[in-house]
């Protein structure tokens, strides 16, 4: 789920994913802390909380949605069609929620690319920036070319902001 989540990316676009957990939402465990925290380091809330499969002896919320914006907004409910042993659950999303950034950004610092970084703006022919019309295109290009270098040289790392983690 991990890798799927990853792959969803982080820009600023909505993420639902519902289904099936067969984990209880209701009952505090480790199983839950972890689905919980694999949501939250991506960015997504837990919107249910109420049972989904209720039967003579017990009562659980296995069904759940999870999302990166705030639900407030939406209409949320849990409703018995009929059709299952288990309760359906209905989102209805308003369509101007702002979603919640919380995707950072690192570089992967060695010992060695910073040098490397150096070594490669010292192998430009910086004598082609000076040829450019205006003084805007010049620095365009030139901070371009900056930032190509150093994103070659010095890798960056992409990750959701772990203070949402509960422990």
């Amino acid at each position: 789920m991990d890798h799927v989540l990853d792959s969803v990316g982080c820009g600023p676009r909505w993420v639902v994913v519902a289904g099936d957990l067969n984990d209880n939402m209701m009952v505090e465990s480790s199983a839950k802390r972890k689905i919980t925290n694999l949501f939250r380091s991506h960015g997504l809330q837990c919107l249910f909380i109420e049972p989904t499969k209720v039967t003579t002896t017990s009562f659980t919320c296995i069904d759940n949605i999870f999302a990166n914006f705030k639900f407030g907004a939406c209409f949320k409910e849990t409703i018995d069609p009929h059709i299952s042993d288990h309760k359906a659950q209905k989102l209805c999303i308003p369509s101007c929620i702002p979603v919640e950034n919380t995707y950072k950004k690192t570089r992967n610092f060695n010992e060695q690319n910073p040098y490397q970084f150096i070594r490669n703006l010292e192998k430009l022919d910086w004598n082609n920036y000076a040829l450019s019309e205006s003084a805007d295109v010049c620095f365009d290009v030139f901070h371009r070319t900056v930032i190509d270098n150093l994103n070659f040289s010095i890798s960056e790392n992409g990750y959701f902001s772990k203070d949402q983690i509960k422990k």
